[in-house]
């Protein structure tokens, strides 16, 4: 059995999870974030409508990320996120992302957020 572990000092960990009643059914999203000390931080828990599981995971990183760096904690520390799921996220060398590489360096002194859409593709 696998028990939850302190982040390090300085760092805190998110815990989060999305679920779904089935392929276009309502899903919900959840998480906690603790310290070092498992002091709770945050916990959030929310309704996102119809959705899959993976969708669902996916929309419960990003309101992690949002809620931590909508924190005064984001000044001071860094953040884990864990997930039971296996395909929210997938780590691929820079080499094989050349592509969103280039334009997130493009964003560092982008004025005006860039968003494209490519109907029809």
């Amino acid at each position: 059995m696998s028990r939850w572990s302190k982040p390090p000092y300085g760092a805190v960990k998110y815990n989060v999870d999305g679920s779904s009643l089935g392929r276009s059914e309502p899903a919900g999203i959840k998480g906690i974030m603790r310290d070092h000390q498992e002091n709770v931080l945050i916990r959030f828990s929310k309704s996102v409508g119809v959705e899959d599981s993976n969708i669902a995971e996916l929309l419960t990183i990003r309101e992690a990320f949002v809620l931590f760096f909508s924190s005064s904690w984001a000044q001071t520390r860094t953040i884990i996120v864990k997930s039971d799921s296996m395909v929210a996220l997938v780590h691929i060398l820079r080499e094989a992302n050349q592509v969103a590489d280039h334009l997130g360096k493009e964003e560092v002194n982008r004025l005006v957020d860039f968003v494209a859409f490519y109907p029809g593709r």
